[in-house]
This record gives C-alpha cells, sequence and structure tokens, in this order.
C-alpha cells in the first residue's frame, strides 16, 4: 500500500482516502447514516433547517432570527438579533 500525503483525510471506518477534510465530514454522513435530504452541510443553529449553500443559511438567519426595530434616539432603522 502506498504511503500517502499527510494533508490526505482517511475515514476511520472504510479507509477511504479523501483530499480535503470537507469532503471527509459528508463522507462520514454516510456512515451516520444521515439521509440524503439532509446531508447538507449548513445548519441552521436556531431552528432545524438546513441549506446547500453558506449565504443560503446567512439570509435565512437574517430573515427568521433578526428584527429590525426603530431606535428612538434618532429614528434609525437598527438590526438586532433576535432568536425564536
Amino acid at each position: 500500500e502506498e504511503l500517502k500525503e499527510e494533508s490526505v483525510q482517511t475515514c476511520l471506518l472504510c479507509r477511504k482516502y479523501f483530499s480535503t477534510s470537507y469532503s471527509l465530514l459528508r463522507h462520514n454522513l454516510i456512515h451516520l447514516e444521515v439521509p440524503l435530504i439532509k446531508r447538507k452541510l449548513f445548519m441552521c443553529e436556531h431552528c432545524p433547517q438546513y441549506f446547500k449553500k453558506k449565504k443560503s443559511l446567512k439570509n435565512h438567519i437574517l430573515i427568521n432570527h433578526y428584527r429590525k426595530f426603530v431606535c428612538s434616539n434618532d429614528e434609525a432603522l437598527v438590526t438586532k438579533c433576535y432568536f425564536t
């Protein structure tokens, strides 16, 4: 068996090799028996939503978990963190 570079990631369960830790993480979802539809890696920390893209997660958080309010001092519109 050939020696692999240190940067190569190896699955401890099936011994497959991956070029990045991200690839290994996605692969490990198979062993965890996570349903295919939930293998999306960007999870909301505030609700059970999953997203394929980080930008989609950020948009979701802004829309669903942040509340806009008017500042009483200068009537400016401010975004404040509000978790449901």
